[in-house]
Formats: structure tokens, sequence, C-alpha cells
């Protein structure tokens, strides 16, 4: 079963109420746990304190034929109530000789992709996006002007990955208030055509490059020094943060906050070692989290109990190491409160679910 998406053109889509990240306007909370909820938090493991592997290891899950060197292995850093998500089996590779010999995998679907003998995606109309920053005072801490980080209207041959088409986009995330959290980031509901369900997933593969020239990640110190003790304690934002660049892909079933099954990934990648590296993030499906929102509640699931259930579509954003913002713990929140950012620059080479 070969399943792939073609013929992707551009327009732009701006996504009002997107419950699903908590962009929405308005008093949408998360799209985490809640502060009050009982959580065991997951360990996250930097790719830089795994040992790297031998020049020639190539990742035991890799769906193409494409040389990738093994960097190492991460966790999927949401918080579950303790259900195992099979964490530390997220590899991530460097793609030795990228857009070179790129091939399809058998059963696979892809959000997007650019091969070598089918060339997929070169617009991007299937992919909306949304963009919230603007010239108001909510947004002065952006690294940039508004206009910078409008999504791209088409692919682009990209030189560093042997002529490939990709796209790039910064992804920005509030650090502090859960309103327009997710300032920017994209979504695809391709998905639904081709009746996949939770149960067909194997694996993701995602190819992407961290670019540093517009990656700005607050370190830890920095956000102390702003919110604690005055809004939180320093143990709060430890909980929250890691300094390093989380990327969120959530897959569901309605995109609704009421009874809604989802799936979840939020992988971390060191911004000081990987950054301006063609990457192969690969995550199996026992590292996916799966739940059923309800009201910004979370409810555990398996993928056991989402084996039938279809999928709509998937969001991309950046995000926390938990996947919340700092209002969850504040007691009484005022507007007054500082707004920090994570910003990430990346560009992407595939988006790819390969299927049992």
């Amino acid at each position: 079963m070969q399943k792939n998406l073609i013929n992707i053109s551009a327009f732009t889509f701006i996504i009002a109420g997107l419950t699903a990240c908590g962009g929405g306007s308005g008093g949408s909370k998360t799209s985490s746990t809640p502060a009050n909820s009982s959580v065991a938090a997951m360990s996250s493991v930097a790719a830089s304190s795994v040992a790297p592997a031998s020049s020639s290891s190539v990742s035991s899950i890799d769906p193409s034929a494409e040389n990738t060197t093994l960097l190492g292995t991460v966790s999927n850093t949401i918080p579950t109530k303790g259900i195992s998500t099979g964490s530390n089996n997220i590899e991530i590779a460097e793609i030795n000789n990228c857009g070179s010999g790129i091939s399809s995998p058998a059963n696979s679907f892809s959000l997007f992709a650019d091969y070598d003998v089918t060339t997929q995606n070169q617009t991007l109309s299937n992919i909306s996006e949304w963009n919230w920053i603007d010239a108001t005072a909510t947004w002065d801490n952006v690294a940039n002007t508004p206009a910078a980080y409008n999504f791209p209207s088409t692919t682009t041959v990209n030189t560093s990955c042997n002529s490939a088409e990709t796209f790039s986009t910064i992804l920005v995330k509030k650090i502090a208030d859960w309103t327009n959290q997710h300032a920017t980031g994209f979504k695809s509901e391709t998905i639904l055509t081709e009746g996949i369900t939770f149960g067909d997933i194997k694996s993701l593969t995602v190819d992407l490059k961290i670019n540093s020239a517009n990656t700005t990640i607050p370190t830890i110190a920095s956000l102390k020094t702003t919110y604690a003790p005055t809004y939180v304690t320093a143990e709060k934002i430890d909980a929250l943060e890691n300094g390093k660049v989380n990327l969120d892909i959530t897959f569901y079933q309605k995109n609704e906050s009421l009874d809604d099954y989802r799936a979840k990934v939020i992988f971390e990648i060191d911004q000081t070692t990987m950054s301006n590296k063609w990457l192969r993030v690969t995550i199996p499906a026992s590292a996916i989290y799966y739940y059923l929102e309800n009201n910004y509640n979370r409810t555990d699931k398996t993928q056991v109990d989402l084996a039938s259930v279809v999928i709509k579509g998937a969001i991309v954003v950046a995000e926390t190491k938990r996947g919340n913002t700092l209002r969850n713990d504040i007691t009484t929140w005022s507007s007054s409160t500082p707004e920090t950012f994570k910003e990430v620059d990346v560009t992407f080479k595939k988006i790819e679910l390969n299927l049992e």
C-alpha cells in the first residue's frame, strides 16, 4: 500500500480557534495536561549527552535507502500519567548524503516530501498555516518583524540538500501566556482522505535542519531571572523548560477540544550541537503518547485503544519541554507578566508516516 501526498500548491490560511494546539484566540488554556493534574514527568535525554555511534552506523528503523549516522536517542518529553511511551527510542541521525537517492518507502504516507523518482509537494496548498504575530505590544520581544514569520508560499530548491525541494519556517512558542501560545505553526488534513488509523502507525520520519540564523532559545538562567521568584519558583521553570529546541507533532481525530483522540510526540534537538545539519528523526509508534482530549484534560490511552480511530490531520509547532506555559503554574495571572519566546528556524525535507 503506497500512500503519498502529491501536488500541493500555496495559500495562506489563518486558523482561528485552533484547539488542538491552544493556538486560538481567547482563553484556550493549553494543549498539555492542566497544572493541577497529578503527572509524573518523563525524563528528557539530550542527544548531545549520548555517545555518538560510529560513522558507519545506520538507524535501526531508518525506512529509506539514504545513509545516516546515528547521533543519539531522545525521549518524548510530554508528561504521562504512568503509561509507558517507549522513552529513549526516538533516534536522531545525521543524513550523510542529503537529497540524493531519496526513495518513497513502501507502505508510507507523506505530509510533505520530495523524492527523486516522484517529485512531490512543490507548492503547499494542502498545508494550512497561521501567524498571530503583529506589531502590537504582545509581540514586542520577538526577534524579527512580523512578516518574517509568514509561512512560505512554495517550496524552494535547497543547495544544502543536493537540490531537493524543501520549505523553511520559524516556529514560535510563548513561554508565559497560553493565549495564542503557538504563535506560528502549520497543519495538514490530507490524512483523512487516506483512511489511516492510529493503529496503522509504525513510525514517523522527519527530515529537517535547525537553522542557527533565526533560532532563539532562552536559557534556563535567563528564564529564572525573568520569572523566579516573582511569578513562579525556579523549580517550576526547570519542570517546564530545558533550553533546547522542542518540536511537537500532534495527530488528531477531530481537532476539537471535546472528546478528541490524539497522538503526540514532543522531541528535543540540542541546537548547540545539531544546528545547520540535516537530521533524520525516526519516531517509533511506541514512543508516541496516545490520549483522549476533553476540555483540555487528558485521559491516557494506548495505540491499541485507538487502533480503529481514523486520523484527520496533523499539527506541527514549537513547544516547551512540558508542552504548556508558565501560566499553568501562576496562581493569579496578570497581563503585565513579561513574555518570552522560543523561536525555531527549521527547514523540512520530509514528514512521513510509515505504516503497518
